[in-house]
């Protein structure tokens, strides 16, 4: 059999096409886990945790995200002045995990069909995060 003549006899592998709402209900179920681990978890046993941060264990500096759990965790343990010193955005991150896996339980609910965001409020949210994310951690590096 020469090559042409196999490639006929092949069968273009094909994907099924999936359920409606399927990734949805997988993201949603990680979504659940993920802040059943945050809710279930005390801020004590996660600050006694070794720093993993690759920034701060190379410059001795924090980065960015440094703290960041343990203030989503001590949030979710209702302590949010003790969240606002791990990290000041602990609380809008869980917040935002909060929405997301909302906006995923209703899009289930509505057969699949996900709710519409409009990109320019998309985009407009994600740059004002990012740029005070950023501001934030030059000021905390420049007043040390």
């Amino acid at each position: 059999m020469n090559a042409d003549n196999k490639k006929q006899h092949e069968r273009p592998v094909t994907v099924p096409p999936s359920q409606p709402g399927s990734v949805l209900k997988r993201r949603a179920t990680v979504l659940a886990a993920l802040l059943a681990v945050l809710v279930l978890a005390s801020h004590e046993s996660v600050s006694e945790l070794p720093r993993l941060c690759p920034w701060y264990n190379l410059t001795g500096i924090d980065g960015p995200f440094c703290g960041l759990t343990r203030s989503v965790i001590a949030t979710a343990d209702l302590q949010p002045a003790l969240a606002l010193t791990f990290h000041p955005f602990g609380p809008l991150v869980l917040a935002l995990l909060v929405a997301w896996l909302i906006l995923c339980c209703l899009s289930i609910a509505r057969g699949g069909r996900t709710i519409k965001i409009p990109r320019r409020l998309k985009t407009a949210a994600v740059i004002s995060l990012a740029s005070g994310w950023l501001c934030w951690w030059l000021y905390s590096v420049i007043s040390g």
